[in-house]
């Protein structure tokens, strides 16, 4: 399943819930759902709440990291979640850059900026730094949601193999260098659209990409 920040404030918000939480996350066996494996926005996706809207973890070049609107309701829902299923697994997952890094200009449309590839690496090593700071480490990261969909109305960003390959690249290295286990997987799109997982597959050098996720609304496994 997703926690997105809009479903946070549901269930944070629900006068149930601890029976809420209780029926997702215990296990079978003590009566509850046992969703054991959730995907995190990292930034806004298109369930952040409105108002305020869109936000990413760093609005403006000037800025510093500050991801403290997730402090708010994704954190902790998910320590909640996590008391309740101790070996949960954390997978985030970018909607968009920054709008300063991309093309557009804005959380919405257009492509990561070439130039802004590494100071994008060190953004999304802040990311999983901060979860794991608040006892969340992600067990993974995808280099983008949806990366050939990028005419929503919401954040999203289109990011061809090419960008992928460059990404998973530098991002992979950094995240050892920095003693993370976290992993990189890449894709994070339709099974319809296997060829261009394997094109980027193709375009990686060996050990950059630990695997790739998929989306189930077009396509068959």
């Amino acid at each position: 399943g997703s926690m997105t920040e809009a479903s946070a404030a549901v269930i944070m918000g629900s006068p149930r819930r601890e029976q809420v939480l209780d029926d997702l996350f215990l296990p079978p066996a003590a009566g509850g759902a046992g969703v054991s494996v959730v995907r995190v926005p990292i930034g806004a996706s298109d369930f952040a709440l409105e108002p305020p809207g869109a936000y990413s973890y760093r609005d403006s070049e000037a800025a510093p990291f500050d991801a403290s609107r997730d402090e708010a309701l994704l954190v902790p829902c998910l320590q909640a979640a996590k008391r309740r299923c101790p070996h949960l697994t954390l997978i985030g997952s970018p909607w968009s850059a920054p709008g300063w890094m991309k093309s557009s200009g804005s959380l919405v449309g257009g492509s990561l900026r070439p130039a802004m590839l590494p100071q994008y690496c060190r953004y999304l090593l802040q990311a999983v730094l901060f979860w794991q700071s608040h006892g969340l480490p992600l067990h993974a990261v995808t280099l983008q949601n949806e990366p050939f969909h990028g005419w929503a109305k919401y954040p999203c960003m289109t990011l061809d193999e090419g960008q992928q390959a460059r990404l998973a690249a530098l991002l992979s290295r950094l995240l050892r260098a920095n003693g993370l286990a976290t992993r990189v997987l890449g894709h994070d799109h339709n099974y319809s659209l296997v060829k261009r997982a394997e094109a980027l597959l193709a375009a990686a050098s060996p050990g950059d990409i630990d695997g790739t996720a998929w989306h189930a609304y077009q396509g068959r496994p």
